[in-house]
């Protein structure tokens, strides 16, 4: 606390989200290098890992993830954006799948896992996603992907979606 890492770690997310990579990279390093402790420590690897994967760099996005200590102390969204960059979108889809039937629900959860399975070719487990969270999503969010099942010809799977759209 005195060496202010929490506060460096905040700054370090803030920079990755208005892009500017090199500041967050050196700022998370710092704490990585500096923690005394394990969560702390944690905490600069995973911000280390976003500045990867918005680097396009998902083995070294992997790389920083797998030291962390204990490996379940990353959320499983993070871990698999650092999968899905790394060109595994299978194990990016097996990982939020398993999340979510351990009740780990979260939009950005949900809209990986709609865009996972779409991007395989699976419009019909997009669409499954979208019913079972149509209550997290935002309704523009349930009728995007609607509109992707109608253009990809899966019109069973988009009346169901339809249904729900009308329930809501």
């Amino acid at each position: 606390e005195r060496e202010g890492f929490e506060d460096r770690l905040r700054e370090a997310k803030l920079l990755i989200a208005k892009g500017q990579l090199e500041d967050a990279y050196l700022l998370a390093d710092d704490v990585v290098r500096r923690a005394k402790s394990q969560p702390v420590r944690n905490g600069g690897l995973t911000a280390l890992a976003w500045v990867h994967v918005e680097r396009g760099q998902g083995a070294r996005a992997r790389a920083a993830l797998a030291e962390i200590d204990p490996p379940n102390a990353v959320d499983p969204y993070t871990v698999a954006v650092v999968e899905q960059a790394a060109g595994d979108s299978t194990r990016a889809r097996q990982i939020l799948e398993e999340a979510r039937s351990q009740g780990y629900r979260t939009v950005e959860v949900s809209k990986l896992l709609i865009d996972l399975h779409a991007r395989d070719g699976r419009m019909e487990g997009a669409i499954d996603v979208a019913l079972e969270d149509a209550d997290l999503l935002s309704r523009e969010d349930v009728r995007a992907v609607f509109d992707a099942a109608v253009a990809s010809g899966a019109p069973r799977a988009a009346a169901r979606l339809a249904a729900r759209i009308f329930e809501l």
